[in-house]
């Protein structure tokens, strides 16, 4: 099929038109993407260099976005902006490793905090974890009250000195009895 092209004249008198025109021509969001992607890798590079207004300059643009992805594996506000503090200095200190061709600037960064948010996660269910094993339910604690005639330092003016404990379980006594023996 052969292409119709319009006569010379014609693509003339539409061409100074568009060019006089005030009308904004939408952005090509893919493009933008890859400034976009190119200026993130330039500023790393500088990262590498040590550059700090570079690092102010990185997070000012991507905090928001690392930012949503702590938080949306913690669901924790605080524990979100303590991560995504540690993601910007694990980036500061591996800036130099930063290799453009195996990931873009915004994969690299996200697979960062993606990281350092699972460890936060982990560490908080091995904390949980350990936490419940050390310290038994007080439900599960079996407490069998000792009679009076085995606990021989037990004299009156210390028994007379508890009276409220004549209401209480017998478990509650034992450990009323045993912090009095001080």
């Amino acid at each position: 099929m052969n292409a119709v092209l319009p006569p010379s004249n014609l693509a003339s008198q539409i061409a100074p038109s568009l060019e006089a025109s005030d009308q904004v021509v939408p952005s090509n969001p893919v493009l933008n993407d890859l400034e976009s992607q190119q200026n993130l890798s330039e500023t790393i590079a500088r990262i590498a260099k040590l550059d700090q207004v570079a690092l102010g300059e990185l997070y000012d643009r991507t905090s928001r976005l690392v930012y949503g992805v702590v938080q949306r594996i913690l669901n924790n506000p605080a524990s979100a902006e303590e991560i995504t503090l540690d993601v910007y200095l694990q980036i500061w200190r591996q800036a130099g490793h930063y290799d453009a061709t195996r990931a873009g600037p915004k994969t690299w960064m996200l697979m960062i905090a993606r990281s350092r948010a699972i460890d936060a996660l982990r560490s908080r269910k091995q904390e949980v974890l350990s936490r419940s094993h050390s310290t038994p339910h007080p439900q599960s604690l079996t407490v069998r009250p000792v009679p009076r005639k085995s606990c021989p330092s037990v004299d009156a003016t210390k028994s007379s000195a508890l009276p409220w404990t004549h209401s209480l379980q017998p478990s509650a006594k034992l450990l009323s009895w045993h912090f009095s023996l001080d």
